[in-house]
Parts: C-alpha cells; structure tokens; sequence
C-alpha cells in the first residue's frame, strides 16, 4: 500500500511526517440545491494548512486548514460577488473559513475527522468522511506527497447563512469536498 516504491523494507511514508496542503493541486468544493431542481456547485480556488494522519498515533494526527474567502469561484463573477457580501461569506468581515480537527479515528478502510469548522465566525462541531487517496515519492523532484480526499454535509443556517433557505430556493444543506495534497512540510 503506502511504501516508497524503490525501498524494499515495510517502512509507511506517512508515519511521523506532517504535510503542507499544496494549493495548486487541492481542490475545495461546495454543492446547494437550486429551486429544489438542480444543484449548484462551487468552489474555492485557494486553501492553506497542514495535516498529519498516522496510523499508528490516531491522538498525534492533526488537519488544520485556513480557506481564503475571496477565492470563491462559481464561474460568475456577478454571483461571486454576491456570495462575499454580508448575505453570504460577508468576506469583509470574515476573511477566512478554518478547520481544525479535534480527533481523527479509522472508520474501516477510511477516517472520520472530527473537529471545529468556522464560518462567518460561528463555529460548529463537524465531522469528514476522508478517503486515503495515497502516499508516495515518485522521484525527487516531486517529493514525498500525500492526499485525501474529505465529504461532510453542513445546514448553512447553522452558521448564519440564511439568505433565500425559507421556501427551498436554496437548499439549507451544503455539501463540502476537499481533495487535498500535500507535500512535507518545512522543518517536518
């Protein structure tokens, strides 16, 4: 599964090792119901942190990431600037939506990843689903990577965004997905 594919021995690469989210190959994205007919897609063009899973220390794994709000994209630019005003994100005001995990367990072949999301400066209790996509070191000039893949369903409502949830014309649940990579992190 997890080993460096030129070493023979049984060492897993994730073992200790505390990875840096690598932007440019991470996605965050985000999906609300539209009219109750369709379904509405998102996403965030930026996103910062890093994480740690080590299955041989579940209580010394860690994810803590720090999304900027202003790198919304929706594929409108009319609507991008809807969503950070105050009906939305209100990104003057909260610049920023964070993560930080308080327990990691397996859950089978997976992990559940519990921990505190902040949203427009309310923060709630809530828990990933997160798939091990891997872990490897193709050559050196990619380094040692690792990525997950991360689905958990919020109430918007909860957070203080409520803008058109009465009457259904946008659904109150949202669905998040983060597929994250990450490479080692400095000093780590």
């Amino acid at each position: 599964g997890l080993r460096h594919q030129d070493e023979a021995d049984t060492v897993d690469l994730r073992t200790g090792t505390t990875f840096a989210v690598d932007a440019m190959h991470s996605s965050v994205l985000f999906r609300v119901s539209h009219l109750k007919a369709g379904v509405f897609w998102g996403r965030f063009n930026d996103i910062k942190g890093t994480f740690k899973i080590d299955d041989n220390d579940l209580t010394d794994s860690f994810v803590k990431v720090t999304i900027p709000v202003e790198s919304v994209d929706t594929n409108s630019k009319d609507r991008d600037k809807h969503l950070l005003g105050p009906d939305f994100f209100n990104a003057k005001e909260y610049p920023t939506i964070s993560f930080e995990s308080s327990k990691i367990e397996r859950a089978g072949d997976k992990y559940r990843v519990h921990g505190t999301l902040e949203l427009r400066g309310t923060k709630k209790d809530v828990v990933f689903d997160v798939m091990h996509n891997g872990t490897a070191k193709l050559s050196d000039r990619f380094g040692l990577r690792s990525g997950y893949e991360a689905i958990a369903t919020i109430d918007r409502t909860d957070f203080g965004v409520s803008y058109m949830a009465e009457g259904g014309a946008l659904g109150s649940d949202v669905r998040i997905v983060i597929g994250v990579e990450g490479t080692v992190a400095e000093g780590k």
